[in-house]
């Protein structure tokens, strides 16, 4: 059935809850190869993925909320709630 959805509709999974998540940060795995070996080294690539991760999140809210915005612009009610219903807060 999957693959049936990816080959006629395209369907892609994109592999991650969060849409806030850019590829760039998923694909850090250099984080893992310092667990337990340097603490230092470590400490300092985790806290640049997470300014990263607030980054892309803020980037993600900010569109949303744009979006909303133009909807409450054009006085459509009903989709402003059905969309600020979807954020996660």
């Amino acid at each position: 059935m999957i693959n049936i959805e990816q080959e006629e509709v395209g369907y892609t999974d994109i592999g991650y809850k969060n849409l806030s998540m850019t590829q760039e940060i998923l694909l850090m795995d250099t984080r893992r190869s310092y667990k337990g070996i340097n603490k230092d080294k470590y400490n300092e690539v985790n806290r640049e993925i997470r300014g990263k991760i607030r980054k892309a999140k803020e980037e993600w809210m900010r569109t949303k909320c744009e979006k909303i915005e133009e909807l409450k612009k054009k006085h459509d009610t009903f989709v402003v709630h059905k969309k600020s219903k979807r954020l996660p807060l």
